[in-house]
């Protein structure tokens, strides 16, 4: 948590207050009037964004989502932290891996504007810190949750679906026994469809 504040205060030090370029004012746009921006029209991005405008009142609906930016960009980073340590690769190769990710030209160039990839971000690696847990433990409940952050964030960007198609590879290859028993594999196709639900708010 320490790591996601420091980082957190970093980025909205160099937040955009103002819409940015490319595809952030269409985006701005679709969030503050509960709009619909370009296919595939990113659903939770826009209902995401427009509770989170609702419940920080800081400056204008643009600089509202960079902040909403630069807090997912540094919760993902706290998470892979995270997911270092539980893999036990030790105190300063998890630290150094997240602050790698952190202070990388791209990821850097995202968590400060209006855009879709650092919410991205955060569902890759909370879906990829379940997968591990699933894997080490191999409970249902932690495939299930990683499934549905795949379709939830496939309800923010459709590469989560390529996720989660590689993740159902991942699955059935390291516990094939799956394939005998069924149950488990239908609750985790179940949560991925529930994730999916943002997009019922987009019209017909």
């Amino acid at each position: 948590m320490l790591l996601s504040a420091a980082l957190f205060t970093l980025y909205v030090a160099g937040a955009s207050r103002t819409i940015y370029v490319g595809d952030s004012g269409e985006l701005v746009t679709a969030v503050h009037l509960l709009g619909i921006p370009h296919p595939s029209g990113y659903p939770l991005y826009v209902l995401l964004g427009k509770l989170w405008t609702l419940l920080v009142p800081v400056g204008s609906v643009a600089f509202r989502m960079s902040l909403f930016s630069a807090a997912c960009a540094a919760l993902a980073c706290g998470l892979l932290h995270l997911l270092g340590r539980r893999m036990a690769l030790g105190t300063v190769p998890s630290l150094l891996g997240a602050l790698l990710l952190a202070f990388s030209p791209s990821f850097w160039s995202q968590a400060n504007i209006q855009r879709v990839y650092s919410l991205n971000a955060l569902f890759v690696v909370g879906a990829t810190f379940l997968a591990w847990r699933w894997w080490q433990r191999r409970d249902t409940s932690s495939l299930v949750l990683a499934f549905l952050l795949c379709g939830l964030g496939a309800s923010n960007h459709l590469f989560m679906a390529i996720y989660g198609v590689c993740l159902g590879l991942f699955v059935v290859l390291t516990q094939p026994g799956l394939l005998r028993r069924p149950a488990g594999l239908a609750a985790a196709a179940l949560a991925f469809a529930a994730g999916l639900l943002p997009y019922a708010y987009l019209p017909l």
